[in-house]
This record gives C-alpha cells, structure tokens and sequence, in this order.
C-alpha cells in the first residue's frame, strides 16, 4: 500500500489539544454524539489533512473570538487524516457522513453539521473556508436545527461555495498526504540522478506538496535558473496544492514578461490567498495588460484583501471601464467575495445590467454563491427581463438556491465553460502536465 492510498487512518482532536484557543473539541466520536444528544446541539465534525494548505489555514481560523463563541453553541469534533492503518471506528465518519467508503477517496478539509440525533446532517462543506464564511457556516446549521438562535450578520460573513444541505459530497481528487523527510530526500535524490518524465512529474509533486526546506529551496532553485520544462508544472502545481512556504515563488512570477506565466501565478494567488502577498498583487494589477492575468488578479485581490479600499477600487473599475467581458465576469465574482457587504451587494447588481449576456450570468452564480436572501430582490426583475435564453437559466439557478431548492453543483458547467476555472484535481495537472511534456499514455516521448 503506497502513501497515496484512500485507506486513511484517524486521530482525534484530542491529540491537538494543546493548540492555544480554539474550539472545544471532543476527545471522541462516541463523545461528541453523546455531548450531541444530552446538550441537544448540532455536532460539527471536521475532517482535516494536517500540513496541507486548506486544512493547516482553518486551524486559524477555529482560533477567531467569532468563530469560538459560535463553538459554543455546538458540540466540536475534529478529526485528523494522518497514516494509512485502519481504524474502523473513526473510519465510520468517513462513510458515515461523507458518504466516503473506505476505499474512495474524499474531500479534504470538509466540515459537516449533524442533527443531535447523530443521524441527519444538516449541512456540509468542502475545502477551505474563510473566517467569515466559517461563521457563516456555523451560524446556519445551528438556526437549521434551533429556529430561535440570534447571531447578528456581519460584513465578512458569506456562505463557502462548498456548501450542500442534507446530501453528501464524493470526489474524485486524488488525495495526497504531506510527504515524509524521507520521501522529500528520496524524490530530490531521484531528480538530481534524472528520473524521465514521468518520474520528475511525480517527484515535483512529492516536493509542491511539502514545506519542508529542502524541497522549497530545491524547487526555488530550479525555477530561478530558468528550466522552462518544470516551470508550467510548478506553478500550476504551487496554485493548487502547496503550502504558503511557495507564495513568494508565485509573487516573482506575478510580472514575467510571458504572460501565461503571469496568467498561472495570479490564478496561484487566488487559490493560495496568501495575505503577505496582497502589495505585489495589487501592485501588478494596476499594471497588467493581458486580460486573463487580469481577470484572475482581480479574484486574487479579493483573496488576499477582502476588504481594502485598493481592491474596491479595482473591482469597480473593472465593471465599469474594462472592455474585456472575462474580465467584468471574474470582477463580479470577485466582487461576492467582498467583505464588505453593501459594496459586494451594489457591485453584484450592477454585474446584471452588463450589456454582455456572460456577465450577467457570473453575477448570477456570485449571487448565489453568497447566498444573501436580499438578492432575491434583484435576481427576479432580471429574470423576467432577460433576453438570452442561457443567461435566464443561470438566473433561475441562482434563485433556486436562494430559495433554498438547490446548490451551487447546478453551476459547475458555468465555472468551467464560462468563468473558465481550472481544474483542482492532482490527477487532472499530472494529465495537462503530461501533455505538455509531450508524453504518451505510457510514460513515453512522442516520436522517440
């Protein structure tokens, strides 16, 4: 069985419980639901990947007043993925709420909130989350179950685009554990000896995914001399997958003089957020020329500054000015991730009165994505009145998950045809990585 088997094994959040302030998790599964049952609160389970990326940035996030204070409304578990050896017991999270059998892989870090009963879940989320949409998160399970729960809203409070209700979420992303010192020596031992390309493909892998100083000075090395074979593979591999230790690599690339380069290390930044980054983002922004390193520096921007006046400012320009309709789809994207909220509102409904068809859709999905019911308000005028048939139907979706009928899956063609966001999966960048070494299915070169 290799490190990247989905055969997982768990361990308890009471193993971290020397964390300074977080939240109160329990020591066990059988714990948490009795605490569930006797309190009658919702349990919140968190399943996390410790030194991955997401997971390692909600560690912080538990540690927000906000978010602990909500904490104490609920019933915390936190659970941690850490070796390959079975554990039916914490095993039985996995399949038990995530719908993830043993055997399949699952979406990590992925928090669920489960009814006292310890039965019904009430709602799920994927992936990383922010402070605000943490609170978010917290604050609408524990209403889902106690109607009479009061949490005042505020501006950088908005709802994870991985949100679902009752059902659950499968995946089929690799799941990739940090790697070992050994395994960092071992795949930058096989690099230096020359390993073919399918070999350098997964060797670059071993060392993206880990902060341990050897592989981020190896990795730093080789794209500062200017191999152009690894650079694309790099940097795609750095936005989806390694920890903050690569930012300042993608910052460097942020002005290359190609702009493909450019384009990958803004997308970078939008995924990573790193908040350290937020002067080169916006510095390059206000510079950029080539209008899909735009468009992504824009979501870049929101991330690492969700609420500085710069990036505002560059959202509303971009709405208002910019001629490129990709451009204007992503600033109304991005406009949702605001917080600040009236702003993100106002920037949203001016995003339905663009004169392009496409445009108009992407507010639709931001609007959803937030999911403010104040929205309802505008989103149903700008159904009746909207001319192109495709565009009327993102409207619709976007009403229907305010209205509590649907989630945001319906608007997966959209994100990919349309806002044209790249692929998370690792198996998806070993493929484009492939193809763009020229490889054949079976680890060949072409022509040779």
């Amino acid at each position: 069985m290799t490190r990247h088997s989905t055969l997982l094994s768990l361990s308890l959040a009471g193993l971290c419980a020397g964390l300074p302030a977080q939240l109160p998790w329990q020591r066990s599964l059988d714990a948490a639901l009795q605490a569930a049952s006797e309190r009658q609160q919702v349990l919140l389970i968190a399943v996390l990947i410790p030194g991955e990326r997401d997971s390692d940035a909600l560690v912080e996030t538990y540690r927000d007043a906000g978010v602990r204070k909500l904490g104490r409304a609920c019933v915390c578990l936190r659970i941690d993925v850490q070796s390959e050896r079975g554990d039916e017991d914490r095993l039985t999270v996995l399949e038990k709420y995530l719908d993830a059998p043993p055997r399949e892989p699952f979406l990590a870090p992925h928090h669920v909130i489960v009814n006292p009963d310890g039965e019904t879940v009430i709602s799920s989320a994927a992936r990383r989350m922010t402070v605000g949409q943490m609170e978010w998160f917290l604050a609408d399970g524990i209403k889902k179950f106690d109607g009479s729960f009061k949490w005042p809203r505020n501006d950088r409070m908005r709802a994870p685009e991985g949100l679902r209700y009752k059902e659950r979420e499968g995946s089929k992303d690799e799941l990739r554990l940090p790697p070992t010192k050994k395994e960092v020596k071992a795949a930058i031992d096989a690099l230096k000896r020359g390993s073919g390309w399918r070999g350098s493909i997964e060797n670059y892998t071993t060392l993206l995914t880990s902060d341990d100083k050897s592989a981020v000075r190896y990795v730093d090395t080789q794209l500062s001399s200017g191999r152009s074979m690894i650079t694309g593979l790099a940097l795609t591999t750095i936005s989806q997958i390694s920890p903050v230790a690569y930012a300042p690599m993608l910052e460097r690339f942020l002005d290359n003089r190609r702009s493909d380069r450019r384009r990958e290390a803004a997308v970078g930044m939008w995924r990573m957020a790193p908040p350290k980054s937020k002067k080169s983002v916006l510095k390059q922004l206000k510079r950029e020329k080539d209008e899909q390193a735009r468009a992504w520096l824009l979501r870049a921007a929101v991330a690492v500054a969700p609420k500085d006046k710069a990036t505002v400012t560059a959202i509303e320009k971009a709405l208002k000015k910019d001629p490129e309709p990709f451009v204007r789809m992503q600033a109304v994207v991005a406009a949702g991730a605001l917080e600040i909220r009236d702003k993100a509102l106002s920037l949203m409904r001016r995003g339905l009165d663009d004169g392009d068809p496409d445009v108009r859709a992407a507010a639709a999905y931001a609007m959803a994505a937030r999911r403010d019911q104040e929205l309802l308000g505008a989103l149903e005028p700008a159904f009746r009145a909207e001319p192109d048939a495709e565009t009327k139907r993102w409207l619709e979706a976007a009403m229907n998950v305010l209205s509590q009928r649907g989630d945001l899956a319906g608007f997966d063609r959209l994100r990919d045809k349309v806002l044209k966001e790249p692929a998370r999966g690792v198996g998806d960048m070993m493929d484009r990585a492939r193809d763009r070494l020229g490889g054949d299915k079976d680890g060949g070169q072409k022509g040779k």
